[in-house]
């Protein structure tokens, strides 16, 4: 386990089997405070994303997939990789007997405790941050960012004094982004402002405002935009879903590779 990488860029939150709402409401509510989420439904890959994820907290769904038995012997068994690669688990179940709660609690002995989905939403939401929080899960850096990776799903159109300069961008998160924009590199210096930056990310389309904060030499020059803060949240929560979505196209194409 690489304890300085964790520190860095923080833990990833996985959810296994999670119910609908947690796909649409919790996860993205997670993004929006920049923690990195995703899901997976698929039990047989549960051993290889603990393997390629060290540090990650992971909730189950035992209420799908294998019956109760079986996911009490495969998680039982798989305690020693648990442990060893700082996996923090959690185990979420319609069952609220105190009975069978125990028994989870004592044989498998999650990290992130057992949570009923009797629960309200709201509580089920509060635990998750609380586990969140306390495991130190945002790390060093800030701002979950988003790579498109030569897509071409996410590109810039600006408008400045002496035309208007299109690029590609290179990582987005809601507090700036990395972009190359090739015809603008004679024209922009550092801490320029700029009132008029036009971003696509997939099919959404928005403006936002910001100053080149620093300009990394590549092949190309790569200029990091920061964004004001005096955007809309509307900008934010467009940016946010790009990330989430990115995230989780990212997280099933690893986990597709053998």
């Amino acid at each position: 386990m690489d304890a300085e990488r964790i520190d860095v860029s923080g833990r990833m939150i996985f959810f296994l089997y999670a119910p609908e709402w947690v796909k649409d409401e919790l996860i993205g509510a997670l993004v929006r405070l920049e923690y990195k989420a995703c899901y997976l439904d698929d039990h047989g890959s549960l051993l290889k994303l603990i393997t390629l994820y060290p540090g990650a907290i992971v909730f189950v769904n035992i209420d799908r997939g294998p019956k109760e038995d079986e996911w009490y012997r495969m998680l039982t068994e798989m305690k020693d990789q648990i442990r060893a690669t700082d996996v923090r688990l959690g185990v979420f179940s319609e069952e609220n007997r105190k009975s069978v709660i125990e028994k989870w609690l004592r044989g498998v002995d999650p990290a992130a405790g057992f949570i009923s989905m009797h629960t309200r939403r709201d509580e089920i939401r509060k635990r998750v941050l609380q586990t969140a929080a306390s495991a130190k899960a945002i790390g060093r850096r800030k701002y979950v960012r988003a790579k498109p990776e030569g897509t071409g799903n996410a590109t810039v159109n600006i408008k400045y004094p002496g035309g208007q300069y299109s690029g590609t961008i290179l990582d987005i998160s809601s507090a700036g982004m990395a972009c190359k924009i090739p015809e603008a590199e004679s024209f922009f210096s550092m801490n320029d402002h700029i009132d008029d930056i036009q971003i696509r990310l997939n099919a959404r389309l928005t403006t936002v405002s910001g100053h080149i904060a620093g300009v990394r030499q590549e092949s190309d020059s790569v200029f990091v935009i920061l964004f004001d803060q005096s955007n809309s949240t509307s900008v934010e929560e467009r940016i946010h879903e790009y990330v989430r979505e990115t995230l989780q196209r990212d997280f099933e194409k690893r986990m597709r590779n053998p």
